[in-house]
């Protein structure tokens, strides 16, 4: 998803809709305003992107909140969004917090 991401953002920008871009990233990542502004920033001037840190403390809290109110899938989708890790990755650390 980062090189689709990135390439829908990129595609935004040459049309001058960086609004627009900053609204897709945080719709398909679920970041805040300042981690999608930034992003979309560092694509604008040509800089390499670096995702923004999640702590592993905060991430394992989200996804065991999330795992007990909304279930696994909704617990995977979280860490999905919140580290660009792919789906076997993020499931594993699900099944880990819910053994």
């Amino acid at each position: 998803m980062p090189e689709e991401l990135e390439a829908i953002v990129r595609s935004l920008l040459q049309k001058g809709k960086k609004v627009t871009a900053v609204k897709v990233v945080r719709n398909r990542t679920g970041w805040g305003l300042r981690a999608a502004k930034e992003f979309v920033d560092k694509l604008e001037k040509d800089d390499p992107y670096t995702r923004p840190a999640v702590s592993e403390f905060e991430l394992t809290e989200k996804a065991c909140s999330t795992l007990k109110r909304q279930g696994k899938i909704a617990a995977i989708k979280l860490v999905q969004q919140r580290t660009g890790w792919g789906l076997k990755q993020s499931k594993d650390f699900v099944d880990n917090l819910a053994e």
